[in-house]
């Protein structure tokens, strides 16, 4: 994993999303979908032995995704990028200064 992520790697758009319930007309929770941000993100598939080591904490993660950083991510949101959604594992900030976002994330097929 590189230390710093260069606006050419930042090839894809991501959308990310927030999961929210709401009530249908009839009392039925309905779960929709809520933009949160648009970020350029740079998409990496986990190599074997980095998925061994992500699920050795029980993750399940096939892709990382790396952008400029993205406060209040939770493992309830999703990316997606292009016809692609991700489900959101874990989401952080490697350098601990807000300069970018570490995701670890699962395709949905």
């Amino acid at each position: 994993m590189s230390k710093n992520v260069k606006a050419g790697e930042l090839r894809h758009k991501a959308t990310f999303e927030r999961k929210t319930e709401t009530l249908d007309d009839y009392g039925e929770p309905v779960t929709t979908w809520e933009f949160l941000a648009d970020r350029r993100a740079k998409l990496t598939a986990i190599a074997g032995n980095e998925y061994w080591l992500a699920s050795q904490t029980k993750s399940k993660a096939t892709h990382r995704i790396e952008c400029r950083h993205l406060p209040g991510l939770k493992t309830a949101d999703r990316v997606r990028i292009g016809s692609r959604t991700f489900e959101i594992e874990s989401a952080f900030d490697p350098t601990n200064i807000g300069r970018r976002s570490l995701i670890l994330a699962t395709e949905e097929l």
